[in-house]
């Protein structure tokens, strides 16, 4: 089972104005399958209103290894190429990968990557030596 939920973030100068969403971030915890993170992305990268904003992708995990970096290379770089000719716009999309527990070989390394669909391989390389 995955888990996940999404939070839109507005922000509004008064309840009169109305208000506007500035972020979409979309959670899923454990591994998830491909289809369900290019459903994602497709709703970060092509949410029918653009803002100058980035969205976000959060991926929390109990633990990894490296078959688990390069499971997650694999399905970031087929969702990051994902595209809808539907649209004119694409908005940019930020990943975290936060780390639960860190196994002890790994214990240099940081809880949170962070990453784009520039620098998304070179991160998660850092991760599988």
């Amino acid at each position: 089972m995955t888990l996940f939920f999404v939070l839109f973030i507005f922000r509004g100068a008064h309840e009169n104005d109305g208000y506007k969403r500035v972020y979409l971030i979309e959670f899923k915890a454990t591994i998830s399958k491909q289809s369900e993170i290019n459903k994602d992305f497709l709703k970060l990268k092509y949410e029918t209103k653009r803002t100058n904003y980035p969205n976000f992708f959060i991926h929390v995990l109990d633990s990894y290894n490296k078959e688990t970096i390069k499971g997650l290379k694999d399905r970031y770089k087929k969702a990051f190429a994902l595209s809808d000719d539907k649209y004119e716009h694409q908005n940019k999309i930020i990943v975290y990968i936060c780390m639960r527990k860190i196994p002890k070989k790994y214990s240099h390394r940081e809880q949170i990557i962070t990453f784009n669909s520039q620098n998304y391989e070179n991160e998660l390389d850092k991760y599988l030596k």
